[in-house]
């Protein structure tokens, strides 16, 4: 009979303990909800530091260095019996076992050169397309990145729009050619001239309407090498470290100008919720085309007439300045993220963050808002370096004979 009991006793606490997270189970259990603190709470920075830059004020940055969990455990045993001698004695058989959890979390704040290095130092060229061969959009990427791209600031959507869509088509390749130059060639024959309709990789190409794309390609190459004026008809050389034969056009952005991107008030933009839900429906009935970004709609512009302009001056065969014109007079509308501000929580929110009374968020349903914004994410944590180890102090002491 005791060792009966004994045994229950023993099974009984295994149960317990294992119910508690311990070992194997307690990665299963608690992995996962770490990743998703850390993760959130990496999207919440970076929507801070957005709020901050766009308040005229720096940006901080904490990382999450470590995370150390400890776990004790403690079991007791109680057991007694009465009524001893008898043909059925009574007992009386307890048992307690407590689990301690004591994460030890510790941060590391970028300071100093560290913090200059993170916020201040340019992202590099290479950098920048190794991420768009990483499916990353590109028209959002090189907005994000790229301070300046043409030779002449006022073709500046210009040429990005260019870029992609000429990328969108399949007609060029993009390819590291050294330190800091990118190769963009001109490849006519890797691209869709016939793109199927209903078949997703398709759907921006549809977005054109062109008679011909094999035609649309040549005419976008034609003005973007006119816009970049190197004189070879096959190939784009996008140079960021100054050279004898070239100007330097091609400025970077760094983390923080990333992020500074809010104050031109409308790529980044922060808009009450009636606004949003505004803007949302007036895009709308672009359908598959409305991938990258929005048209907001303002100054007697409506988004639907801003979407007209925007792909008849793709197609346009006026003059230059005609067409840059066009492509500024949209350029001022085009939003990538769209920032929620309001006076409490928003339920369906992507992520949140709450200052002087103030909510700020990004929807979970906005997704081109979500995806622009995950990749502002990912190029501030690019830029965020590993800190150097600390160069060790060398004594010298001379010593007389």
């Amino acid at each position: 009979m005791k060792v009966r009991s004994l045994a229950a006793m023993l099974v009984l606490i295994c149960f317990q303990v294992g119910c508690t997270g311990i070992g194997v189970v307690g990665i299963v259990a608690e992995r996962q909800e770490y990743n998703e603190a850390v993760n959130y709470t990496s999207a919440q920075q970076t929507l801070i530091n957005l709020v901050r830059v766009y308040n005229r004020e720096n940006p901080t940055f904490l990382s999450v260095a470590d995370i150390t969990s400890n776990k004790s455990i403690s079991a007791s045993l109680n057991g007694g019996s009465s009524n001893l001698g008898a043909l059925l004695p009574i007992g009386a058989l307890t048992s307690m076992v407590s689990v301690n959890e004591q994460p030890v979390v510790k941060y590391s704040t970028t300071t100093g050169f560290e913090l200059i290095r993170q916020i201040s130092t340019p992202i590099s060229i290479n950098s920048i397309f190794q991420l768009s061969s990483s499916n990353a959009p590109m028209l959002p990427l090189l907005i994000l990145t790229l301070n300046r791209f043409t030779p002449e600031f006022g073709d500046y959507f210009r040429a990005i729009t260019m870029l992609n869509s000429l990328d969108t088509l399949g007609a060029i390749t993009i390819q590291q050619v050294g330190l800091d130059v990118v190769s963009v060639r001109y490849n006519p024959s890797g691209m869709v001239s016939r793109p199927v309709a209903g078949n997703a990789e398709d759907a921006l190409i549809l977005c054109y309407r062109a008679e011909s794309y094999a035609t649309l390609a040549r005419h976008l190459w034609s003005q973007l090498t006119a816009i970049f004026k190197q004189g070879n008809s096959k190939e784009i050389l996008l140079i960021t470290s100054p050279t004898k034969s070239r100007e330097t056009y091609i400025l970077p952005r760094s983390a923080q100008g990333a992020l500074s991107v809010s104050g031109n008030d409308h790529d980044i933009a922060f808009l009450p919720s009636e606004e949003i839900d505004r803007v949302i429906n007036e895009n709308r009935h672009q359908g598959s085309c409305l991938q990258d970004f929005y048209f907001l709609g303002r100054d007697e512009l409506s988004a639907p007439d801003a979407w007209q302009i925007y792909y008849k001056s793709i197609l346009s065969t006026a003059s230059a300045s005609m067409i840059q014109y066009d492509f500024r007079r949209v350029a001022s509308q085009r939003a990538l993220i769209l920032v929620q501000t309001s006076s409490a929580p928003l339920s369906n929110a992507f992520v949140s963050y709450e200052r002087r009374g103030v909510w700020y968020s990004i929807r979970d349903d906005d997704v081109i808002s979500k995806r622009n914004f995950s990749l502002l994410s990912t190029i501030t944590i690019i830029q965020a370096l590993p800190a150097a180890p600390p160069t060790p102090t060398v004594t010298s002491i001379q010593l007389r004979n």
